[in-house]
Parts: C-alpha cells; structure tokens; sequence
C-alpha cells in the first residue's frame, strides 16, 4: 500500500503477509476510515530470561550452548519448538534415550518481556544388561559377543568402562 493509492483489499492482504513474515507480530489490525489506512501490531514479546528446569544429567551452560535462540530475542513458538528437538538430541547423543523436554512462558511485570523454561525430564542413560541370540547353531553366545567390539552388557564396573550403554 502507498500514499495515495487505491485501497485495494488484495494488496491489504499481501501487506499483512508480510508483515507477519518478519516474525515481530502476533496480531495485526488493519481499519480503513476516512481515506485513511491505518495498520496497527501487537508485538510478540522479548525473552528477558532463559531457564532449564530438572536437568541433572547435563549442565545448564551445556544445554544454552545447544539451543539457538538466546535471552533478548523476539519470543518465536517455532523457533523454541525447534530447540527442544536439539535439546532432546543432545540428551539421546548423550545416551539418555527416555528425556523429554518441553518449555513454559512465564510472563513478567513487563507485558512486553517474558521468560522461557525449558523443563527436562532426564532420566537415566538407556543400559544394556543382556544380550540374547536366537536361533545360533553353530556359534555359542560367548563368541559372537567377543566379535562384538563395541557393544558390550553392563556389569559391575560399567560406570568406569561405559560398557553397557546403549
């Protein structure tokens, strides 16, 4: 739309597009009156604080190294929807296979300025305690488990060796 021009609902329409584009807004209000375009937004908010909430496997600073968006941005749904998938990644490179990560928006005195937690449920690492062949016939369990270099049943000491983890 340009100063001067027609109203036209169709570049109206184009216009509201495009500014949701730019990510900014959550709402926009157009009123046509008098001759006069007159556009209105409701800003999303910034996101003054970044928490992580039952973390206890992985350390806070570790997790804010992962997640792309930081405090000060512009609160973007989409954006937090995608950290939780490179958090729950993390934790399953990590082994924690059973984590699930899901986030909160608390508000602030400041209407335009929210907080986001991310809460965590990390459980243990997934072990592997037995295991089984079926149908081996010509090669007993302990030597097709002595071929098998890197993957190995937990014992005793797989806290010091790893062997166990899945």
């Amino acid at each position: 739309s340009k100063v001067g021009g027609q109203a036209d609902q169709a570049i109206i329409s184009s216009d509201i597009r495009s500014i949701y584009t730019l990510g900014y807004f959550d709402d926009v209000i157009v009123d046509f009156e008098g001759g006069v375009l007159t556009y209105s937004f409701k800003e999303r908010p910034t996101i003054v604080k970044i928490e992580f909430e039952g973390n206890e496997q992985i350390s806070n600073s570790d997790l804010k190294d992962v997640i792309k968006l930081k405090e000060y941005s512009i609160l973007d749904i989409n954006k937090v929807k995608e950290d939780i998938q490179l958090v729950q990644k993390h934790y399953e490179e990590k082994g924690f296979y059973l984590s699930r990560v899901t986030h909160e928006v608390h508000k602030t005195k400041n209407p335009d300025e929210v907080e986001l937690v991310y809460k965590v449920s990390d459980f243990d690492k997934v072990r592997i305690k037995k295991i089984t062949f079926l149908n081996n016939k010509k090669f007993p369990d302990t030597r097709l488990k002595s071929l098998m270099r890197s993957t190995k049943e937990g014992n005793f000491f797989s806290f010091v060796t790893s062997s166990g983890s899945f």
